[in-house]
């Protein structure tokens, strides 16, 4: 395995730890408040969990199968919903 494929592996495993939490945060405000908003809210952790999840173990059982050129680009997809989720994270746990 090339060195963007494990990056792009590293950064799946960031981002399944990232919106778990992020899963963790809007279920308990759903708990609490019951809006409309915090359920659509954990609905799109949950989905984006399965989705980083899914990615993960699709990229780890077979990234020796991926091209470099492939792999390159989606290390930098990666690298950007890696950013914005840790922005996302860090804004809904300061409150």
């Amino acid at each position: 395995m090339d060195e963007f494929m494990m990056g792009l592996i590293y950064l799946e495993g960031l981002n399944v730890v990232l919106s778990a939490g992020l899963l963790y945060l809007y279920y308990q405000n759903h708990r609490v408040l019951k809006t409309t908003p915090g359920f659509g809210l954990l609905i799109f952790s949950l989905v984006l969990f399965i989705q980083n999840a899914a990615g993960l173990y699709l990229h780890y059982t077979t990234g020796e199968f991926y091209a470099k050129m492939l792999a390159t680009h989606a290390f930098g997809l990666e690298l950007v919903e890696t950013l914005a989720l840790a922005v996302l994270a860090y804004t809904a746990w300061k409150e």
